[in-house]
């Protein structure tokens, strides 16, 4: 079900601190008149926060006719009651007179030359919130920061109105899509309000109600519902009524919820509540109404009643094209829906129409220079591009007219660019996630079409276009990372900026590991601590944001090279990168399509297949089958063996058969979604003769070397990047763990024999025992051109940034003080041309749709290493050692990192008996 967007509420602010402040400023002339008046303006405050729009225009039209006939009207009282008016219009639907009662309380402050005061940050904050009622977010966010840095420079972080800016910045936020950074300032502003104002419910209420709306984009609809029912709570308390329009705020919110679920006959009941209550209290046109007619027709035409729907969006739309004119981003809601009414009807013709509409109201010109900076909503036209290709693709199937196709094409190329544009301005990690989620189904698409073309046309670019539709949907965020490194080298920037940022990201990742840990151990700190977790994170954020900003201002060449995302062509690939003996294969895992891209020196090729209807089933079998081998009693060993090699072949014949003419030696795959999971080396060209001969099993790894990758560009990136001179050749790591060890971690055998054998195969050194500990690790590990650490590693497949690597214990650092997080992994800054990871599960965790698998491995690569040995799942402890010491004689002997990897693994199954 497509809703519209969520309502969400203005800012209400309470000024009598800030008059008070004014009185002992300004107020020298007609004090009993001006005592009169401020108690009348008090009045007037008291009825524009009741939302008794009617009483509080006319108090404040009465106080501006009597300041009037003042020689020299109190300032204050003149700009405040002006502002009442603007809020009442603005309340009312009545954008143009809010807008000009707030422009003559601006004209004030700059003829009193009060550019630095507090009265002017209440009218750049309430332009700000004009302009975002308005949608236009840009303006909107100007006005906001500028009132908010006069906030917190004479009042400071901890103050009322400093939460009020951060409220309507964090409703900015939420409409362009970056949810995460919206919802920590909806947190501060209640953290704020609880410490310094429990009793006012009304903007408690508020807090709840914004919190909630942040929820719900992020997908987390059981906790949004709780904080709409405590918004509720709060509301009700405050008004003493359910019939009241801050409450109905809340119902319609509650039934977008709802819908979101799946309960459509709550979602209605919730918007037909609110509906009531607007217009008894609003009457004709009013944004509110629209919204609920809007919501309403959505839900009319999921209950096939097509007539109620029309009869429904028609009323929301010349509401609010009244409202607001043709182009703004609520009349191109209303617009997309009815177009998405008209395609499930296919209609093509109706809902191409209704969707140009929509490109109109967003102010979208695709031909124009400014492209996306001009959008009034670029969420909503994300889901536009995404949408619109439906109508060509579905004319080309009646006609097989390629311009069609060709057509839709050029959508998804937009929306590609869409996405570019978006993933740049936001600054939260998970707003980047949810964004790449929604990206991969757009690729997804734009890779089928491509390659369809590609067919049909005999052109080769289509297939290149293809290739590159699917190096953009993998690992963007591990790239970022990366190209900020260059950058910083790069740009010029002053070292001590450098260090500076530095110093925060380490501070903010202590903090985050902090409240990871407390929240664990079910330890909640009360939202109102000023000097809790949640204030300091929030305030070295927005510390770190700002660093950036200014960074990126100041040093544009950093913010090019940081943000590119220029994609590698293919013949550089075959010329620049590739030697004749290698072969880069690509997987993307569509819905429908599995497509493979194939690049040698001297071919490019693709093959796309479809889906096999049991392909992630055998995936997991493979996998539970790898894993259960150690643990599998003698009884079930030969069930346990043939499900193995049954699954391995399937994955041989999915996978590999298809391209197999086309494979060099060494083999440099690159993994899509859940393949990225999968060790390629073990699945078999064929079902063994001998099922209890593991030894002679015909796995993959015997025809070639393989190695992985997240992208073709991130390869690049590694390959490229320069050894770092002077580093020392070798240290490794050895823990000490067992009796004594707090975290109840078992003592590892053989990790000391794995280290010392590398020592005297590598030359460098080796911490053992009550030395390897995580401080020495942090210390040392940039002066070393190999880290090898033999130890426990635990992935975490809830909190991917919470996987770890353990040390050894002293009395100084305990427990958690001793495992080292991914979190702070990403911070670090290694010269490592080889990170060998010889634990457990250092290879897998979280799966980030569209990004790939948050791992122990692949923080190392953030962190800047060359290249990465990791394992899939739990490794036993003898058999890790005798490989890595097979793997670093192979080193030692000149061996390439894969191959000789390769030949150790070869050679262990060779001397093993035949059933290990």
């Amino acid at each position: 079900m497509n809703l519209c967007p969520y309502k969400i509420r203005i800012a209400r602010y309470s000024i009598l601190s800030l008059l008070l402040l004014s009185y002992r400023t300004i107020l020298r002339a007609n004090q009993v008149d001006t005592t009169r008046l401020r108690h009348e303006f008090h009045v007037a405050v008291s009825f524009n926060e009741q939302k008794d729009l009617q009483r509080a225009s006319r108090a404040a039209t009465t106080l501006l006719q009597q300041l009037e006939k003042m020689e020299e009207p109190v300032v204050d009282l003149k700009i405040g009651a002006y502002n009442i008016l603007g809020d009442c219009a603005l309340e009312s639907g009545q954008y143009q007179k809010a807008l000009e009662n707030y422009h003559h309380s601006e004209a004030i402050i700059q003829n009193k030359g009060l550019d630095h005061s507090l009265l002017n940050a209440e009218v750049l904050h309430k332009l700000g919130n004009y302009h975002r009622e308005t949608k236009d977010f840009s303006i909107a966010r100007n006005y906001l920061v500028r009132a908010l840095n006069i906030r917190k420079l004479l009042l400071g972080e901890w103050n009322l109105e400093v939460a009020d800016t951060y409220i309507n910045l964090g409703h900015c936020l939420n409409y362009i899509g970056d949810f995460e950074k919206a919802l920590e300032f909806h947190r501060q502003a209640l953290a704020i309000r609880l410490d310094l104002s429990p009793n006012n419910q009304s903007k408690i209420a508020q807090c709840y109600n914004n919190i909630g709306l942040s929820l719900g984009d992020h997908q987390k609809y059981e906790e949004a519902l709780q904080a709409y029912q405590k918004a509720l709570d709060y509301y009700i308390a405050y008004h003493g009524r359910e019939q009241h329009p801050d409450v109905a705020d809340v119902f319609l919110n509650l039934g977008n919820t709802y819908g979101d679920l799946g309960q459509l006959e709550t979602f209605i009941r919730y918007q037909q509540k609110a509906l009531a209550i607007w217009l008894k209290a609003y009457g004709g046109n009013h944004p509110s109404i629209a919204l609920a007619y809007n919501n309403l027709a959505n839900a009319y035409y999921e209950l096939e009643d097509d007539r109620k729907a029309f009869e429904l969006f028609q009323k929301a739309l010349a509401m609010r094209i009244d409202l607001y004119g043709a182009i703004h981003p609520d009349v191109a809601q209303v617009h997309f829906n009815i177009g998405l009414c008209f395609l499930s009807m296919q209609d093509w013709t109706e809902a191409m129409n209704a969707f140009e509409k929509c490109q109109s109201a967003l102010h979208y010109q695709p031909a124009q220079k400014a492209g996306f900076k001009e959008v009034n909503d670029p969420v909503l036209l994300l889901h536009l591009l995404n949408t619109m290709p439906t109508i060509p693709i579905n004319r080309y199937q009646d006609g097989q007219n390629l311009s069609h196709l060709l057509q839709a094409s050029s959508y998804l190329e937009q929306a590609d660019q869409l996405i570019d544009f978006l993933r740049i301005n936001y600054r939260g990690t998970d707003s980047k996630l949810i964004l790449a989620s929604t990206a991969s189904g757009i690729y997804d698409l734009a890779i089928e079409i491509s390659l369809f073309l590609a067919l049909q046309t005999k052109d080769e670019q289509y297939r290149k276009q293809a290739f590159q539709f699917s190096e953009k949907s993998k690992g963007l965020l591990l790239l970022e990372a990366l190209q900020k490194t260059d950058a910083e080298s790069f740009a010029g920037i002053p070292p001590d900026l450098i260090r500076s940022i530095k110093q925060l990201e380490n501070k903010i990742a202590a903090l985050e590991k902090e409240k990871h840990l407390r929240l664990q151990k079910g330890l909640v700190e009360e939202a109102s601590d000023s000097d809790g977790i949640d204030n300091l994170l929030f305030q070295n954020k927005q510390q770190l944001t700002g660093l950036i900003s200014s960074l990126e201002a100041d040093y544009p060449q950093y913010y090019n090279l940081r943000y590119a995302t220029s994609i590698i062509p293919i013949n550089w690939l075959q010329t620049k990168i590739l030697d004749k003996d290698q072969t880069i294969v690509e997987y993307f895992v569509g819905s429908n399509y599995l497509h493979i891209f194939v690049v040698n020196q001297n071919e490019f090729e693709s093959k796309s297949i479809q889906i096999p209807s049991d392909l992630f089933s055998t995936l997991k079998a493979f996998d539970s089958s790898a894993r259960g081998y150690p643990f599998v009693s003698s009884r079930n060993f030969a069930k346990l063996l043939e499900q193995y090699t049954q699954t391995g072949h399937r994955l041989y014949q999915y996978l590999i058969d298809p391209i197999k003419e086309h494979l060099r030696e060494e083999v440099i795959i690159i993994p899509d979604g859940v393949l990225g999971f999968l060790s390629f080396d073990m699945i078999l060209s064929s079902v063994p003769t001998n099922l209890f001969s593991l030894r002679d099993y015909p796995f993959l790894l015997r025809d070639h070397t393989i190695s992985y990758n997240y992208s073709t560009r991130l390869y690049q990136e590694m390959k490229d990047r320069k050894s770092v001179k002077g580093l020392k050749p070798y240290i490794g790591f050895a823990p000490e763990f067992g009796k004594t060890n707090t975290m109840g971690l078992a003592k590892l055998k053989y990790s000391l024999q794995e280290v010392d054998v590398a020592l005297q195969t590598m030359k460098g050194q080796v911490l053992k025992h009550k030395e390897a500990t995580k401080a020495n690790f942090l210390e040392l590990q940039k002066q070393y051109s190999v880290l090898h650490l033999a130890t426990h590693g635990k992935a975490n497949t809830t909190f991917a940034d919470y996987s770890f690597l353990a040390f050894s214990e002293t009395e100084q650092t305990k427990g958690d003080d001793a495992l080292l997080y991914v979190r702070e992994i990403y911070n670090l800054a290694t010269n490592a041309d080889l990170v060998v990871l010889s634990a457990c599960e250092t290879g897998t965790g979280e799966l980030l749709e569209g990004e790939g698998i948050a791992s122990i491995a692949r923080s190392f690569s953030y962190a800047g290493a060359g290249s990465l040995i990791a394992s899939h799942w739990s490794v036993d402890d003898e058999a890790t050692s005798k490989l890595m010491q097979l793997f670093f004689k192979n080193i030692r002997r000149g061996f390439a990192k894969d191959r000789a990897l390769q030949q150790a693994k070869l050679e262990f199954l060779q001397r093993g008996d035949p059933q290990h």
